[in-house]
């Protein structure tokens, strides 16, 4: 979905929406509500990195980026 159709749609940017969106996992997932499987928790960590810093780049990802337990130690 695009941005301008999401305004459209609900009165809210990209911006509120994906705000709006994490807190709600969030408050959840605190609650207990819902259990996310290792996998889709690292694309929920992956989606939300990318809204936050922007496409992926290898270049300067230190290790441990996506680590979620400690696998990803040196």
């Amino acid at each position: 979905m695009d941005e301008k159709l999401l305004g459209e749609m609900y009165g809210l940017g990209i911006e509120e929406t994906y705000k709006m969106a994490l807190s709600f996992y969030r408050d959840q997932e605190k609650n207990r509500s819902i259990a996310v499987d290792y996998r889709h928790r690292l694309k929920f960590i992956a989606l939300s990195k990318q809204a936050k810093y922007g496409t992926y780049k290898d270049d300067g990802i230190e290790c441990g980026w996506f680590d979620l337990v400690g696998n990803d130690a040196r």
